[in-house]
């Protein structure tokens, strides 16, 4: 089979032009193997930055939820509540028992304030 092939080609010229095309052809499929595997890692990296993006949200979510968390805890209330059960426990204990604080005493202190982003 090689062999007439080789007897069907008379001259270099015909040589010289199936390398240039093979040469071609061997060009084009490395550039549209190039444009196929970039597009696959261009898909992969925006996939990465979407699920970045995503936990990003649950975290900005989980964050509210304990800054909520802790400024019910520290509430007035709440602070008024703890000396309440902190007072009931040293009654059982006979310990000294603590003064209880007026609404007017707490002062609450916002949490921007806490974090040095005042």
């Amino acid at each position: 089979m090689l062999s007439l092939m080789y007897e069907g080609f008379h001259g270099d010229a015909d040589w010289k032009r199936l390398s240039a095309v093979l040469v071609i052809l061997s060009i084009v499929g490395g550039l549209a193997f190039l444009y196929l595997w970039l597009n696959a890692k261009a898909i992969l990296v925006q996939r990465q930055v979407s699920e970045m993006a995503l936990e990003v949200k649950r975290l900005e979510t989980e964050l509210l939820g304990l800054e909520y968390r802790v400024e019910a805890a520290l509430s007035p209330e709440a602070l008024l509540q703890l000396v309440k059960e902190l007072n009931e426990k040293a009654k059982e204990a006979g310990e000294p028992l603590l003064v209880p604080l007026k609404k007017e005493q707490i002062i609450p202190i916002p949490g921007d304030v806490e974090r040095g982003n005042d």
